[in-house]
């Protein structure tokens, strides 16, 4: 017989939908990376949804509800099956455990004496369409208030502040200004440092090779600067930012902790390394120091390096090194000392200045402030 045979291919096989299904993936992957990865391996249990990490009788509760359920099991099978103490359709209790649930802020109100407790329910939203139908109630005048115990703009069920999306309002901004794509041939660089701390590659073995890698990415950022200026962030116990690192589950790990950095000492675990901010303060003092020595100073050749470590600021040539008092700055985040650098460039060396950073909020300060720092250029890159 002379039988045809009919080669079919499944749907998902085709290149075309091979590529969007990866593209796809990868996207579920950059949004793990950006918000909480649960599969990267760590100490605390943290919320997907809110990046919140649990407290640690959430965490016991949760590790031990298996564990519970199966001696409640046992304790209903002897009462109620085995030897009849309890009656089998007797009301049963539960277990209460702790979970994210718990973390929800409530808030208690009193009507007529009595208290209530605001809950986000579902149902919360249809009683209020049924009542308006009824009483003639103004919707447009009702959802004027929150309909939970937190306002949703601000904070989630759990009373944790929400995280908002400023690229959106970076994009907004970038399309009212125009791009500048010829640089003068002398200018000045400010640069985040924490940005260049987070952009080392893995595989470096010890903190002097991680010293001289994010000198040598300032460096190369912008060869032509006769200035360059890293300027990080501050780290205090005691801190504004406090709530912020808690909800990204920074200061919660266990990685290890240290306080005098050594150029020859191994890099173990860098993530895990960088979550602590006792660990990024002695990175920075350790960088600071590292690169006053005479061998970094040798590969600055002409240039002038000025670095930040807590509210000092030092200026480094090839010859020496000093203290810079006008850079001065209690300032914790390195925002605004960004800003100030920026004035202190346009004051002192009269030179254009660009700024490098992938902060959004940086972004705005230096359009809000480009009209007071006489400078010929100031540009932002990112």
């Amino acid at each position: 017989m002379d039988a045809k045979v009919s080669r079919t291919s499944h749907p998902e096989m085709g290149k075309s939908r091979i590529k969007e299904d990866e593209e796809k993936v990868q996207n579920v992957i950059s949004c793990f990376d950006e918000w909480v990865n649960p599969f990267f391996q760590q100490n605390e249990l943290v919320s997907i949804s809110t990046a919140r990490a649990a407290p640690a009788e959430v965490c016991e509760d949760l590790s031990k509800a298996h564990q519970l359920g199966e001696e409640a099991y046992a304790q209903f099978k002897v009462d109620r099956l085995e030897t009849g103490k309890v009656k089998f359709d007797s009301r049963m209790s539960t277990l209460k455990l702790k979970t994210f649930s718990s973390l929800r802020k409530e808030k208690i109100v009193k009507v007529k004496g009595k208290e209530f407790v605001l809950k986000a329910g579902k149902a919360l939203f249809g009683r209020i369409i049924l009542v308006a139908q009824v009483r003639k109630v103004n919707m447009p005048d009702v959802l004027k208030y929150p309909l939970g115990p937190v306002p949703y703009a601000l904070a989630t069920v759990e009373g944790s502040i929400c995280k908002t999306v400023k690229s959106t309002l970076a994009s907004a901004l970038q399309r009212k200004v125009s791009s500048e794509s010829n640089l003068p041939a002398r200018r000045a660089t400010i640069i985040d440092g924490m940005s260049l701390v987070q952009k080392v590659p893995g595989g470096i073995e010890t903190f002097g090779q991680i010293a001289s890698c994010i000198l040598s990415m300032a460096m190369k950022s912008d060869g032509d600067s006769e200035r360059i200026d890293i300027v990080f962030d501050t780290y205090r116990n005691c801190s504004i930012k406090q709530c912020e690192r808690i909800l990204r589950g920074d200061d919660l790990s266990d990685s290890h902790h240290l306080q005098n950095i050594k150029a020859s000492q191994k890099v173990r675990m860098w993530k895990e390394f960088l979550k602590k901010g006792t660990n990024k303060s002695a990175l920075i003092f350790f960088l600071a120091e590292t690169w006053k020595g005479e061998e970094s100073r040798s590969k600055l050749h002409d240039k002038v390096l000025y670095v930040t470590y807590l509210d000092k600021c030092y200026k480094i040539t090839r010859r020496d090194f000093i203290e810079v008092t006008e850079l001065q700055s209690t300032h914790e985040e390195a925002d605004g000392r960004l800003m100030l650098h920026a004035l202190h460039v346009s004051s002192f060396d009269r030179l254009p200045v660009v700024i490098v950073s992938e902060d959004n909020d940086v972004l705005g300060l230096a359009l809000s402030v480009h009209s007071s720092i006489i400078v010929p250029f100031l540009s932002d890159v990112w």
